[in-house]
């Protein structure tokens, strides 16, 4: 089964996905967010919803997390599957520092920022699992 990582923005959203036998995180791409929702409808996010076991989403404990609770609340009534939440507090700036080491341009690096920390926040979560 896969596990759907998101890191919510006001306009965009990065995704990542994780195969529960692996392990391991991916990123999947960034989204606007009503390019986002469309896709999650269409089922059109990169692989067959059907797969996805749960979907975690980041929060940070800050001001934005009503927003965050909101957009979760969307993602699950599309999707119908359960939703978790874990803290991504730094996985932006993780995300940039690895992607300044990649030796990306960066506009290339900004394109993929939040994929990525998408990527870290589900990969730390799948490591406090066990």
């Amino acid at each position: 089964m896969k596990i759907l990582g998101i890191d919510f923005g006001k306009k965009k959203v990065g995704v990542a996905w994780a195969e529960t036998d692996t392990g391991l995180s991916e990123p999947l791409g960034v989204f606007p967010i009503l390019v986002f929702f469309q896709r999650l409808k269409e089922n059109k996010i990169g692989f067959d919803l059907e797969e996805i076991e749960k979907i975690i989403i980041g929060k940070t404990g800050g001001k934005i997390d009503k927003e965050i609770e909101k957009f979760a609340e969307q993602v699950r009534k599309i999707t119908l599957k359960p939703i978790f939440f874990y803290d991504e507090t730094l996985t932006s700036q993780e995300a940039q520092k690895n992607l300044t080491f990649s030796g990306l341009g960066k506009k290339k690096r900004k394109k993929r920022e939040d994929a990525l920390s998408a990527a870290l926040m589900l990969q730390y979560y799948l490591e406090s699992q066990g």
